[in-house]
Protein backbone atom coordinates (compact mmCIF):
# COMPACT_ATOMS: atom_id res chain seq x y z
CA UNK A 1 0.00 0.00 0.00
CA UNK A 2 1.33 3.41 -0.90
CA UNK A 3 1.64 6.25 1.57
CA UNK A 4 -1.27 8.00 -0.17
CA UNK A 5 -3.49 4.90 0.08
CA UNK A 6 -2.58 4.49 3.77
CA UNK A 7 -3.58 8.11 4.39
CA UNK A 8 -6.91 7.57 2.63
CA UNK A 9 -7.62 4.47 4.75
CA UNK A 10 -6.82 6.45 7.89
CA UNK A 11 -9.12 9.26 6.74
CA UNK A 12 -11.92 6.78 6.02
CA UNK A 13 -11.95 7.44 2.28
CA UNK A 14 -10.81 3.91 1.47
CA UNK A 15 -11.98 0.81 3.27
CA UNK A 16 -9.38 -1.66 4.44
CA UNK A 17 -10.53 -4.32 1.97
CA UNK A 18 -10.92 -1.97 -0.98
CA UNK A 19 -8.56 -2.15 -3.90
CA UNK A 20 -5.93 0.54 -3.83
CA UNK A 21 -7.20 3.75 -5.41
CA UNK A 22 -10.91 2.91 -5.10
CA UNK A 23 -13.22 4.72 -2.72
CA UNK A 24 -15.47 2.90 -0.26
CA UNK A 25 -19.21 3.26 -0.79
CA UNK A 26 -20.74 6.07 1.25
CA UNK A 27 -23.53 5.12 3.66
CA UNK A 28 -27.02 5.91 2.36
CA UNK A 29 -28.90 8.51 4.41
CA UNK A 30 -32.48 7.87 5.46
CA UNK A 31 -34.89 9.62 3.09
CA UNK A 32 -37.51 12.06 4.38
CA UNK A 33 -41.10 10.82 4.53
CA UNK A 34 -42.32 7.25 4.11
CA UNK A 35 -39.80 4.59 3.14
CA UNK A 36 -39.33 0.85 3.37
CA UNK A 37 -36.40 -1.47 3.90
CA UNK A 38 -36.45 -5.13 2.90
CA UNK A 39 -38.53 -5.98 6.01
CA UNK A 40 -39.78 -2.79 7.71
CA UNK A 41 -41.70 0.44 7.07
CA UNK A 42 -40.64 3.83 8.48
CA UNK A 43 -41.53 7.51 8.39
CA UNK A 44 -38.69 10.05 8.73
CA UNK A 45 -39.67 13.61 9.61
CA UNK A 46 -37.11 16.15 8.38
CA UNK A 47 -38.45 19.22 10.12
CA UNK A 48 -38.29 21.12 13.40
CA UNK A 49 -41.92 20.61 14.51
CA UNK A 50 -43.95 17.62 15.68
CA UNK A 51 -46.31 16.35 12.98
CA UNK A 52 -49.17 13.90 12.68
CA UNK A 53 -49.09 11.24 9.95
CA UNK A 54 -51.75 8.81 8.72
CA UNK A 55 -50.57 5.23 8.33
CA UNK A 56 -52.50 3.03 5.88
CA UNK A 57 -52.33 -0.72 6.38
CA UNK A 58 -52.82 -3.55 3.88
CA UNK A 59 -56.01 -4.70 5.69
CA UNK A 60 -57.75 -1.43 4.66
CA UNK A 61 -57.43 0.21 8.08
CA UNK A 62 -55.50 3.30 9.03
CA UNK A 63 -54.11 4.92 12.15
CA UNK A 64 -52.52 8.17 13.20
CA UNK A 65 -49.09 8.70 14.75
CA UNK A 66 -47.14 11.67 16.07
CA UNK A 67 -43.60 12.03 14.76
CA UNK A 68 -41.16 14.30 16.58
CA UNK A 69 -38.74 16.73 14.99
CA UNK A 70 -35.86 15.18 13.05
CA UNK A 71 -36.89 11.65 14.03
CA UNK A 72 -37.63 8.32 12.42
CA UNK A 73 -40.64 6.25 13.45
CA UNK A 74 -40.89 2.50 12.92
CA UNK A 75 -44.36 1.81 11.51
CA UNK A 76 -44.33 -1.96 11.36
CA UNK A 77 -43.50 -4.82 9.08
CA UNK A 78 -43.32 -3.95 5.39
CA UNK A 79 -45.96 -6.58 4.56
CA UNK A 80 -48.46 -4.90 6.94
CA UNK A 81 -47.97 -1.21 6.05
CA UNK A 82 -49.23 0.17 2.73
CA UNK A 83 -48.21 3.84 3.03
CA UNK A 84 -47.87 6.79 5.43
CA UNK A 85 -48.53 10.44 4.68
CA UNK A 86 -48.21 13.81 6.45
CA UNK A 87 -51.50 15.17 7.83
CA UNK A 88 -50.67 18.39 9.69
CA UNK A 89 -48.35 20.14 12.14
CA UNK A 90 -48.92 19.21 15.78
CA UNK A 91 -50.74 16.31 17.39
CA UNK A 92 -54.03 16.25 19.28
Amino acid sequence: MTTMAAALVTAGVLSVGAAEGTAAAAPVAEPCGFYETSTSAYYRHCGSTTIEIRVDYWNNTSGYECVGPWSTMYLGRKVDVDYAVYQHVGCP
